[in-house]
């Protein structure tokens, strides 16, 4: 719970970049995507450094809130886990981003094969890194899957949108004119 409310601004911002792209992408505006994908990961980065922090110096008091009775194995534990999450959260935010650009873009196969790539990573860090490391495995699962789909998503964006600028300037896809302000409406 405390790790959904600390991610709530990077999923709003995912599906503001998912808005965005998909404006620009109807109008063959690749060049603006590119830019606000740009701005946005830096927002993102901004975000996820606070929440970061806000997770790892306040896991103790926040677990309070969640748990009536919580000894001390609960609250250490708690903890770990959050650091772990906490040092994780610009990974996360750039799945939000990417992924959400991609969708944006028209490009569902692809967002939905980094999901596929994300679960995958996750299971198999799940059981290879709690054999190994225990609970700090079982911690770092999500972080690792978040890196792993971020490495196919940082790999297929850059493509695309390169592929897509490319068809712009070769006028495949025309951007719009630059728009002239419209006539007033005058009644007669």
């Amino acid at each position: 719970k405390i790790d959904n409310l600390a991610t709530q601004a990077l999923v709003s911002i995912g599906s503001a970049v998912a808005t965005y792209c998909g404006q620009n992408e109807g109008a063959g505006r690749y060049d603006r995507i590119r830019t606000g994908v740009r701005h946005s990961m830096g927002v993102t980065a901004i975000c996820a450094v606070a929440a970061g922090l806000f997770v790892i110096y306040l896991a103790k008091p926040l677990t309070s809130l969640f748990l009536s009775e919580p000894t001390e194995e609960i609250f250490n534990l708690s903890q770990e886990y959050l650091f772990y999450q906490g040092l994780f959260y610009i990974p996360l935010g750039a799945i939000f981003v990417y992924r959400n650009a991609l969708q944006g873009m028209g490009y569902s196969a692809l967002t939905m094969l980094a999901g596929v790539t994300e679960l995958i990573m996750r299971v198999l860090a799940a059981l290879f890194l709690a054999t190994a490391l225990g609970f700090v495995g079982v911690s770092l699962s999500c972080p690792v899957a978040w890196v792993g789909a971020d490495v196919f998503l940082l790999i297929a964006y850059p493509i695309l949108l390169k592929k897509n600028l490319r068809k712009m300037q070769n006028g495949g896809i025309q951007p719009p004119a630059p728009s002239s302000p419209a006539a007033p409406f005058c009644a007669e």
